[in-house]
């Protein structure tokens, strides 16, 4: 289990029939794990915890797992597809749903990746072009104008740079994608 930092979102229950108005639910398959459900590591079975709730965090499933280490409560935020019930190996039918649930959070994390970085793309296009004309005009020998200051263009290109890298660490910490995924989706969503 990886990380005892609660999370940061407000939870959004998975574990409820999927609806169109609810964009954090993943619409083509259901999450197996249930809430309250006893859960060991796909990987590593030594550690055992029960689900005390299933959110998204920026549209990614994670499971917070309750575990009680030498007496002390501990709540790690998981993805589900990290997990397995803890009376036994699932079943193939269990197997096969989270693997449906995991294949749909991997297609909507790519979609939501790439419409992100192609924004902040468009971002940063929309900045330097401002940029160009003021480089121009500077070269032609004129004051450019600046109805408004670059100052806040820039601070918000920033910011969302920064949201960006943080939605990919998500991603990859989740395990949906790998590295060298995300760089293969980042160049080629622009084609």
């Amino acid at each position: 289990m990886t990380s005892a930092t609660p999370p940061t979102a407000h939870p959004t229950p998975v574990n409820r029939p999927p609806t169109t108005d609810d964009p954090h639910t993943t619409l083509e398959a259901a999450c197996p794990i249930r809430v309250g459900e006893e859960v060991t590591g796909r990987e590593n079975r030594a550690r055992r915890g029960v689900v005390r709730y299933l959110h998204t965090r920026d549209g990614i499933a994670e499971c917070v797992v309750e575990t009680s280490d030498n007496n002390e409560l501990r709540r790690y935020c998981v993805p589900p597809w990290t997990l397995i019930p803890a009376d036994g190996d699932p079943s193939p039918e269990w197997r096969d749903r989270m693997r449906a649930f995991e294949h749909a959070q991997r297609d909507g994390a790519v979609t939501l990746m790439c419409r992100r970085h192609n924004q902040v793309a468009e971002q940063a296009e929309a900045l330097a072009r401002r940029i160009a004309d003021i480089v121009e005009a500077l070269h032609d020998g004129n004051l450019p104008d600046l109805d408004e200051p670059l100052a806040g263009d820039a601070q918000d290109l920033d910011s969302e740079l920064g949201y960006l890298n943080e939605f990919l660490d998500d991603v990859l910490d989740s395990g949906l994608l790998t590295a060298e995924e995300i760089q293969h989706h980042l160049a080629t969503s622009f084609e």
